[in-house]
């Protein structure tokens, strides 16, 4: 039972087939992609600024 119940968990967190790997690659790219737009328009912005 234990064991089970660890082997399910780990399969959670940690996908280990390809297709899960990929899954997850895609649900992490959908959200934190607009995430990391913003934080390179900001960047842009502040090193704009800083130059002047």
């Amino acid at each position: 039972m234990k064991i089970s119940k660890t082997k399910k968990k780990t399969e959670t967190n940690v996908p280990t087939s390809s297709h899960g790997i990929s899954k997850w690659i895609k649900e992490y790219r959908d959200r934190f992609a607009i995430d990391i737009d913003q934080l390179e328009q900001t960047s842009r912005q502040y090193l704009a600024q800083s130059e002047v």
